[in-house]
């Protein structure tokens, strides 16, 4: 073989290599949106325009009974935070790029503020059930409680119940085995 055959070959080989290497580097994800729209995650930013105060006022529910201090995106404590302040701290949030010293925390709390979700009360609607409103069913199913939950709902008045039974059913259905799913179906259903 020729020196100018194999310098040719060589050459060939290294630039396939260089432009294999950019359109891999063109392919990877170089924010928070992107790296959520990679990991099957649909954004509530997306959704056609009437069902997105919807679904922004539903991740304000679901805030208002999840957050914790590692969640928490405002300087709000969780009744001053509105669907508006959420929706403008997603939208700064998924152009962090993936190199930001903030990235890591800012991607957590984006799977949960900034994408669509199932919660316990859609999980509900889906298989027809409905949370029971009788507050008299509600306080009598309070003595069968384990006394966590009793503790969580200090006191036997039905419309404690009530409200607890409600502000769980806003929190993230994270499958049938989930704690507080269960302890809903057990003592909150019609």
């Amino acid at each position: 073989m020729s020196k100018s055959i194999a310098l040719g070959s060589m050459a060939g080989i290294a630039g396939t290599g260089t432009c294999g290497y950019a359109a891999y580097k063109m392919m990877q994800p170089s924010n928070v949106k992107e790296v959520l729209i990679k990991n099957n995650f649909k954004l509530t930013s997306e959704l056609r325009e009437q069902e997105r105060e919807a679904a922004w006022n539903k991740v304000l529910e679901t805030y208002k009974v999840e957050v914790a201090e590692n969640t928490k995106i405002e300087n709000k404590t969780s009744t001053e935070i509105t669907s508006k302040d959420i929706e403008g701290w997603c939208s700064k949030a998924l152009e962090v790029k993936v190199k930001d010293k903030d990235y890591e925390s800012t991607y957590s709390k984006a799977t949960k503020w900034c994408v669509i979700y199932t919660s316990i009360a859609d999980k509900l609607k889906s298989d027809n059930k409905t949370l029971s409103t009788d507050t008299s069913s509600l306080a009598s199913k309070y003595s069968s409680m384990p006394q966590e939950l009793k503790t969580a709902i200090s006191g036997q008045e039905g419309e404690k119940v009530k409200t607890w039974c409600e502000n769980t059913s806003k929190r993230f259905f994270l499958g049938s085995e989930d704690t507080n799913y269960k302890n809903l179906i057990n003592y909150c259903l019609a």
